[in-house]
């Protein structure tokens, strides 16, 4: 049986690390966006959010690009991401089936003689840890 608070450490650090991301990511789009304004005149209402329906005829096309590119640079990120938490996944099962594969074997050497509980315990360590 899988110990789900182990389980669910790496999906939230992985989710922190997403969360981190996209505020970087938005940091440096505001701060690209408030360079291009003049020092003298406020944002209005309007301009604050960048997903306003009305707000998206008055962006300039730069600004419409590197938004575009912000948005596909997140998806890309998040699909990698998301790979690489499938296969990290596939490994930490593969890895206990194969504990547990190796704690039968030596069991049954044990049974059989082949193996003292002595020699046994300093060498091969228990798997109870990666439960």
């Amino acid at each position: 049986m899988p110990n789900w608070e182990q389980l669910a450490q790496p999906s939230l650090l992985m989710t922190a690390g997403m969360a981190l991301l996209v505020t970087v990511f938005l940091r440096l789009a505001w701060r690209r966006m408030a360079r291009s304004r003049p020092a003298n005149e406020a944002p209005a209402r309007s301009e604050l959010s960048s997903f306003a329906p009305a707000n998206h005829g008055a962006k300039s096309s730069s600004a419409e690009a590197y938004e575009a590119q912000l948005h596909e640079t997140a998806r890309a990120l998040c699909a990698q991401v998301d790979s690489k938490v499938i296969l990290l996944e596939q490994w930490i099962r593969l890895a206990r089936l194969e504990a547990e594969r190796l704690e039968r074997a030596v069991a049954a050497a044990r049974a059989q003689g082949l193996l003292d509980e002595a020699t046994t315990d300093r060498a091969i360590p228990s798997a109870e840890h990666l439960r």
